[in-house]
């Protein structure tokens, strides 16, 4: 019996021992396990960072972009403020080229009225003036303007009457002198119809016709 005793004490040692080792290795096994989930939260963390630091690069990449783009939309504003004050000035240069071809015109035609007046002055100091009574005079010299104005004019000119000063109230100066000027100059283009009605009345009318 005693032996047995001791068989089966000895017995309950091993199981001791056996389960003192499983108790080691279980707690082995348990700081293996922490281990792991250490370097597990590290790689985590490790990640975390890259992608944190991913997302800052791209946000900085797109923030010079942005700026970039901002470069952009001023230098196009700029441009378009320079094209809008050529533009301006392109209208300022139209404006004054016009101006100045207006005044050019405006003097031109000073000019050249100035030259049929003279014209004018020189027929009515060379051959007089009709008086109001005749509707139209030949003058017996048809190559007059050759010599006055280098013109050739093969046909008669006839001198239309001047109206008489009290058909001229309330005119102008400007008024008087041009119609004076279309009366004395027949070559006039305005007063082309007259001079050939004034033709035909003459060559109708006995008792204004004149001898050449």
């Amino acid at each position: 019996m005693v032996e047995e005793e001791m068989e089966m004490v000895e017995e309950m040692e091993m199981v001791e021992e056996e389960m003192e080792m499983v108790e080691e290795e279980m707690e082995m096994v348990e700081e293996e396990m922490e281990m792991v989930e250490e370097e597990m939260e590290m790689v985590e963390e490790e990640e975390e960072e890259e992608m944190v630091k991913e997302e800052e690069e791209e946000m900085e990449m797109v923030e010079e972009e942005m700026e970039m783009v901002e470069e952009e939309m001023e230098m196009v504003e700029e441009e378009m403020e320079m094209v809008e004050e050529e533009m301006e000035m392109e209208m300022v240069e139209e404006e004054e080229e016009e101006e100045m071809v207006k005044e050019e015109e405006e003097e031109m035609e000073m000019v050249k009225e100035e030259e049929e007046e003279r014209v004018g002055r020189l027929i009515l100091e060379r051959y007089g003036t009709p008086t109001s009574g005749l509707r139209g005079r030949a003058l017996s010299r048809p190559n007059l303007p050759d010599r006055l104005g280098g013109r050739d004019y093969t046909a008669r000119h006839y001198l239309i009457p001047i109206p008489p000063p009290e058909n001229q109230e309330g005119e102008t100066r400007k008024k008087r002198k041009r119609a004076q000027r279309q009366c004395i100059v027949c070559a006039h283009s305005e007063i082309r119809d007259k001079v050939r009605q004034s033709k035909a009345t003459l060559t109708s009318d006995p008792s204004t016709k004149t001898e050449d």
